[in-house]
């Protein structure tokens, strides 16, 4: 009976290290498998094959890797995406191994952020985010539908949330423009792509422009009612 413990043991610790090293993203050789455990490359085939067999698993010549259409969410991931949504500098001298103890900790909350703001957002923002981020990544122009029936075809640069609020900043000739989320109803990704223009991303990832955010609108208003006037 021990002995088949032991045996037991030593195929779930080596399930265990298989596993671990495909989410990785490792690329797993039988024959060295079956060298680091002791046991024959057939052994290693049935752990792939039949015991990991709820895997998606992809093999070629180089050996056994999980599928690419299976997400794999990794630390440098975590660490990456605060880089992009502008939160690592809130967090003095962040690294990948910081994020990493976060991450893997038991506790909740050993770091807390509290927003003096609570924000509510709709099914509608939430698909219409979703939209927008697919746009500004792929760098397509979209169709935005507003809520008073207005329809806009624009370059879309960045959202930014400034307080309470989520914004679309983008570009539509001659202007930039500018529409709070919570007045989008529905976006419609076109297949026509746009070059971003490297002035009004340094422009709309300024602290001024972003502050200016929630009165943009009134601040362009006033500009036309100006150049109308002075023509």
């Amino acid at each position: 009976m021990k002995k088949q413990d032991t045996r037991h043991d030593r195929l779930a610790m080596r399930l265990s290290l298989i596993i671990s090293r495909l989410l990785a993203g490792e690329t797993l050789s039988l024959r060295a498998l079956a060298n680091e455990f002791g046991v024959s490359e057939r052994t290693i085939q049935r752990d792939l094959h039949e015991r990991l067999s709820h895997l998606d698993l992809v093999s070629n010549e180089a050996g056994y890797c999980l599928s690419s259409t299976l997400t794999v969410w990794r630390t440098p991931d975590l660490f990456s995406f605060l880089q992009k949504v502008g939160l690592a500098s809130y967090f003095p001298g962040l690294t990948r191994k910081t994020v990493n103890h976060l991450v893997q900790s038991d506790l909740h909350f050993p770091c807390f952020m509290l927003s003096p703001f609570e924000t509510e957002f709709s099914s509608c923002d939430g698909e219409c985010f979703y939209q927008l981020i697919q746009a500004i990544t792929q760098h397509f122009i979209v169709q935005v539908k507003q809520k008073e029936g207005i329809y806009l075809h624009l370059e879309p640069y960045r959202l930014a949330l400034y307080e309470r609020a989520w914004y679309l900043i983008g570009y539509a000739s001659p202007y930039v423009r500018v529409i709070p989320l919570h007045h989008i109803q529905s976006v419609h990704i076109t297949e026509i792509p746009f070059r971003r223009r490297k002035e009004i991303c340094r422009l709309s990832s300024t602290p001024e422009f972003i502050s200016a955010l929630p009165h943009f609108e009134f601040i362009q208003h006033v500009i036309n009612q100006i150049n109308h006037f002075s023509h």
